[in-house]
């Protein structure tokens, strides 16, 4: 037999080309490590866990508040405030006089009084009590020392020495606004009676006597 020759080694075949579809910018998902370091830890606020039994705060901070309720028709109270119209009466020589009527408001520092138009008449209501307090009471003409007293129904401003009644008669053109305002203000504070308890307020130009017909 005749021998062969050899054969060529033949390429191996190419596989056909393949194609693919573009990947969209959006479609591709990056991955990156993050490290968060200590000083960036950001802690959350905790929020206030109450006992719905009791008043207790177990845990949180938490804050409320409350105001008052109105106590009756003749009176307004807003948040400790006070107003009501209230009659003021000077008495000169046992001759009782109308200064006029003035809406009182108390402020927790203070007491205001601005006049209004209303005539109101003297109070009448019952004198079953009896309170006192001297206290120094000091305006723009001066100070001195004042008897107030209160008797179930009105607070009675009363001189205690020629001071005093220097500053009344001093005051005496200005309703002795002053004073009066001041003394409310003391009586609130030290004497336990508030708005509610007034029916009027009288300023007298003499000291008072065990016979005063206030009392």
């Amino acid at each position: 037999t005749e021998p062969t020759e050899p054969t060529e080694p033949t390429e191996p075949s190419a596989s056909p080309a393949r194609s693919y579809a573009p990947v969209a910018p959006e479609n591709i998902i990056v991955t990156e490590e993050i490290v968060v370091t200590p000083s960036q830890v950001v802690a959350l606020a905790e929020k206030p866990q109450l006992n719905a039994l009791s008043t207790a705060n177990l845990a949180g901070t938490a804050s409320y508040s409350m105001g008052q309720k109105a106590q009756g028709p003749s009176t307004e109270r807003v948040l400790g405030l006070q107003s009501a119209e209230l009659p003021f009466f000077n008495e000169k020589r046992g001759k009782v006089s109308l200064y006029g009527t003035y809406d009182v408001t108390v402020d927790p520092d203070k007491v205001k009084m601005e006049p209004t138009a209303k005539v109101l008449p003297e109070p009448d209501q019952p004198k079953n009590q009896y309170r006192e307090l001297e206290r120094e009471l000091a305006t723009e003409d001066g100070s001195a020392k004042f008897r107030l007293t209160y008797n179930g129904s009105t607070l009675d401003i009363y001189p205690t020495d020629a001071a005093s009644k220097a500053l009344l008669v001093a005051g005496d053109g200005k309703k002795n606004v002053e004073i009066e305002s001041k003394a409310l203000f003391e009586a609130f504070n030290h004497m336990g009676i508030s708005l509610d308890d007034l029916d009027g307020i009288y300023t007298h130009f003499e000291s008072m006597k065990v016979s005063s017909f206030r009392r």
